[in-house]
């Protein structure tokens, strides 16, 4: 998408901006109108310069010249100060193409002062046009007169000519003679009134159009506010400017989608980031700028559609700068404090998942002493060891820009999604992200824009079952792992058969199989396989 492009859908994007300023416009206009129309009068009056010595189209040229000079605003100061024509009053002169014809039009609001205008400044601008040109000829009349004068004092003189000498300058006085009738009775360049009177005309502003330019004037300015929005805009609106400001794709935007439609999505996203067959692991991390509840909604939810009953999913809570006081976890394996294994919970909907832990060292905060617990071929190894023949881990990474932890977390999965926030997230914060991840090699497998989030309950996690958590120990590859379901009463439910067979291979393999068998044993209770409670298990009596 080209730069022009890209501004013009940033500028569409924000059409509300131009409706309004338009209708301001318009509605600006209307009122305009209403308060200040009033009925124009126009009078216009008519001059010719056409001469019988010269052509149309020479004279059409000295129209306009005199259209030039009538318009100068020095002259028409001279001319309202002569002629008594109020400010209030335009006066302006025009003619055709190639006319040799004039017009002196006055436009203003009073009908008989507008016509009294007209007429006097058609007169007044003739007059001076005429005087000029008379006092012009005058001068070269009296040039030819004070010629004739010395031919005839030279006739008249004490000297006595011969008569030829008196023929040569009687010759040259009847032709300064003829000359000067010439000049006297000469009116080229005169302007000739049309009509005795100026015609009148009147009109008034039409409301409609005065409402379309006032929308119009509105719409542009709506346009320029707009791209001023848009190039000083910093939060991140919609996955159209993802590509050209980050470099990176976006692969889904779930914010104002339909419950439906975002389940939908999220499979979606879970299905393209899972890899090969059945017996291979994808670890995704889902990681945000800054603290996020939407990345951590997203993780949630990617985990359990990447679950299935005989392939599972493990939601792996590694934000370090949140740690969980209730139940041991990520923080405690890393310091050697827990079994990661024996720390997996149980959500309600049957998803594993790893807490952040409790880890507690009397040496200061838990941000100062994670960062020492953290490295990436640990992370591994916490995955490792609890992601038994799961085909997705999702790690909840912490905030980028706020924890150093992160790019680790991240360093150590496979993939990983950021999450910007619509109207929240901020391009420099993104962009800082993508740096992150990049100084650490960690692949970004798309960005994900989602609605701000508010931080729901949490879910209530539950241990696993005595039965489920000797699987969990026991378990190699291609062993299920099934936490137990819960009953109304918080009771888990032992299942002692875990083998349950896919919708898809039972419909394609049908193999009887013996229905579970379920009966209600309190959480951490022994059984008939386990005589000691599981360690770290909280006790419900």
């Amino acid at each position: 998408m080209s730069p022009l492009q890209q501004y013009t859908v940033r500028v569409l994007r924000r059409w509300p901006v131009i409706v309004v300023l338009a209708l301001v416009g318009a509605a600006s206009s209307v009122a305009w109108f209403f308060t200040t129309a009033t009925t124009s009068y126009t009078a216009t009056a008519a001059l010719s310069t056409q001469s019988s010595e010269r052509g149309p189209e020479q004279d059409a040229v000295l129209a306009l010249g005199y259209v030039d000079y009538f318009n100068q605003d020095s002259y028409q100061e001279l001319l309202r100060r002569d002629a008594g024509i109020p400010a209030n009053i335009t006066l302006e002169a025009m003619t055709g193409a190639t006319s040799p014809i004039l017009y002196i039009s006055a436009t203003g609001a009073d009908e008989q002062a507008v016509r009294s205008a007209a007429t006097v400044a058609t007169d007044t601008f003739r007059n001076d046009v005429r005087e000029n040109l008379i006092a012009d000829r005058r001068r070269t009349a009296e040039d030819i007169q004070a010629e004739i004068d010395r031919n005839t004092a030279e006739l008249t003189g004490p000297e006595v000519l011969q008569d030829v000498q008196v023929n040569i300058v009687l010759d040259q006085i009847r032709s300064l003679q003829g000359r000067l009738t010439d000049v006297l009775a000469d009116n080229t360049n005169h302007l000739k009134p049309l009509q005795s009177e100026p015609g009148m005309a009147s009109s008034t502003e039409n409301p409609l159009v005065a409402t379309v330019t006032g929308a119009v004037g509105g719409a542009l300015l709506g346009v320029l506010v707009a791209l001023l929005l848009a190039v000083t805009d910093s939060r991140v609106r919609n996955r159209t400017d993802v590509r050209a400001r980050l470099g990176e794709d976006a692969v889904a935007e779930l914010a104002d989608v339909a419950p439906a439609e975002r389940a939908r999505l999220v499979r979606n996203l879970a299905n393209a980031l899972r890899l090969g067959g059945p017996s291979e692991r994808t670890v995704v991390a889902v990681v945000a700028p800054r603290d996020s509840a939407a990345a951590r909604r997203l993780a949630r939810e990617l985990a359990a559609a990447g679950a299935s009953r005989r392939t599972h999913a493990v939601l792996v809570r590694a934000d370090v700068t949140a740690p969980d006081e209730a139940w041991p976890g990520f923080l405690d394996a890393l310091a050697g404090q827990a079994d990661a294994r024996a720390s997996l919970m149980a959500a309600p909907d049957g998803l594993l998942v790893l807490p952040s832990g409790r880890f507690d060292d009397r040496g200061g905060g838990v941000a100062r002493r994670s960062w020492s617990l953290v490295a990436p071929d640990q992370v591994t190894e916490i995955v490792d060891e609890i992601a038994v023949d799961c085909r997705l881990a999702v790690l909840a990474a912490p905030p980028l820009l706020e924890a150093p932890e992160s790019q680790v977390v991240c360093a150590a999965a496979d993939r990983v999604i950021l999450v910007l926030e619509r109207d929240r997230s901020r391009w420099s914060d993104a962009r800082e992200a993508v740096r992150l991840l990049a100084d650490v090699h960690a692949p970004i497998a798309g960005i994900v824009i989602d609605e701000p989030q508010f931080d729901g309950p949490p879910d209530p996690l539950r241990p696993l079952t005595a039965d489920v958590a000797d699987v969990v120990d026991t378990a190699g590859v291609g062993d299920p792992i099934v936490p137990e379901p819960y009953g109304d009463d918080g009771v888990a439910l032992r299942t002692t058969e875990l083998d349950l067979p896919d919708d898809d291979e039972s419909a394609e393999n049908p193999t009887p199989s013996p229905r579970p068998r379920l009966s209600a044993v309190p959480a951490g209770a022994p059984s008939e396989n386990h005589q000691v409670p599981r360690p770290g298990a909280p006790d419900h009596e």
